[in-house]
């Protein structure tokens, strides 16, 4: 459909960002009979930046939405590699509402799935930057322009989803966000050719103290390896640079392990390095207001502990749609409270680990180890995995679920006593 089409258009929904989020929350509305427009700055196929890995949990939700990715390939195990050359199996299994199994699919084939989908069933695709010339909180129309180069489009709509990232410009200008309490990451992403015998998460240490994130050696298709290093950042955004300057070391301390075989030089492997932003354990953001709602990234809904967001991101855009249609004068007060009840209680704990390792690396490193060899046991890397996954709550009866259970009670209730006693703004 043409610039000229699109312009002065209404449309009952308007989703900002066509990723994995802004994707499915479209798929659920225009299946339910709304008039979407989706808005991204990017033409698809695009990359980006992410550990390719489709979790369990997110595998079956795609088949809500009837997705099968086809390249890809199956991850199940991990190994969870902790300072002092300890590792953790970490073993797959069934729980309530996911099958064990995972999957690894390239970024630029995933979301262009999804986006694919999104187009097939009625969404009118608007590529360009939106913004927001009169971002009330009320019920009136929402007003959304759409540049691109020398082009710009103006449409309302009823109800706007801000599925745009951890840099998401609708949380920004629609003041859903306190910047001195969010969790932002930079994580930096490399292919390189060879073989992983189990995918591999590393935490590391750097001068005898924990380093402030992780690595990641991940199987992906055609004979590559997904490579990459994240950190951790709190607010200050210019720290990201560490991961791409750890990036090297890292993959020549891969290189150097049994079961990895890199084949690329570094030279050739640089051309697919890519890195991006993450906005973690909701901390910071509030999801919504009124008819403006975040979704995935926007939404902080990426694990605080190991960068995993596709799930979150996929069922917080059904969450989104479910919220339009079932209330829709104020959809955002269900979407919270929905959102609330399937993230808060690992996510409150999950973000005092992070601030925690970030803010004291030194005394936690002792204690990382003392866990690590505790972990040797069975049921106690069993709950390790859960609890490091956010599955506690859907885990079921697998090994280790009622210890990963405990454990995610514990620190979120730590969290809110922290909060309560008014100290959360110096951990």
């Amino acid at each position: 459909m043409s610039a000229s089409e699109i312009d002065g258009r209404g449309f009952d929904a308007v989703v900002v960002g066509a990723g994995p989020a802004g994707s499915t929350a479209a798929i659920a509305l225009l299946r339910n009979g709304f008039k979407v427009a989706l808005v991204d700055r990017y033409s698809f196929p695009r990359d980006k930046a992410c550990g390719d890995v489709i979790g369990p949990k997110a595998r079956i939700l795609l088949q809500r939405i009837g997705v099968v990715a086809e390249s890809s390939i199956s991850i199940g195990d991990m190994d969870l590699e902790l300072p002092g050359r300890l590792v953790v199996h970490l073993p797959a299994a069934p729980g309530v509402d996911f099958d064990g199994e995972g999957m690894a699919v390239p970024r630029y084939v995933f979301d262009n799935l999804l986006f694919q989908t999104a187009l097939k069933e009625g969404a009118i695709y608007v590529k360009g930057r939106a913004s927001f010339p009169s971002p009330g909180h009320g019920y009136n129309p929402h007003v959304v322009k759409v540049k691109d180069g020398e082009s710009t489009v103006s449409m309302t709509c009823t109800f706007l989803i801000g599925a745009d990232g951890a840099n998401s410009s609708v949380a920004e200008r629609f003041s859903l966000l306190d910047r001195s309490s969010v969790l932002f990451g930079f994580a930096v992403r490399r292919y390189v050719r060879g073989h992983v015998r189990t995918p591999i998460i590393s935490i590391l240490e750097e001068g005898g103290k924990l380093f402030p994130g992780y690595g990641w050696a991940f199987p992906s298709i055609d004979g590559q390896l997904n490579v990459g290093v994240g950190v951790g950042v709190l607010g200050e955004r210019s720290k990201g640079s560490r991961a791409t300057k750890s990036l090297d070391p890292y993959i020549k301390m891969l290189a150097a392990r049994e079961d990895v075989e890199i084949e690329d030089s570094f030279e050739v492997s640089e051309k697919s390095q890519m890195g991006g932003w993450l906005k973690m354990g909701l901390a910071g953001t509030k999801p919504g207001r009124y008819r403006v709602l975040l979704v995935g990234d926007a939404a902080g809904l990426v694990n605080p502990l190991q960068g995993e967001g596709i799930a979150s991101a996929i069922e917080s855009g059904f969450l989104a749609a479910e919220s339009i249609m079932a209330s829709p004068s104020d959809p955002a007060s269900l979407y919270e409270q929905r959102l609330s009840d399937m993230e808060l209680s690992f996510a409150k704990g999950a973000s005092l680990l992070h601030r925690s390792a970030l803010r004291y690396p030194g005394p936690l490193l002792p204690a990382l180890k003392v866990l690590g060899r505790a972990a040797q046991n069975k049921r106690v890397a069993s709950a390790f995995g859960i609890y490091l996954n956010g599955l506690g709550v859907s885990a079921g009866s697998i090994e280790g679920s009622a210890l990963a259970r405990v454990a995610q009670g514990f620190l979120s209730a730590m969290d809110k006593t922290i909060e309560l006693k008014g100290h959360f703004g110096s951990l």
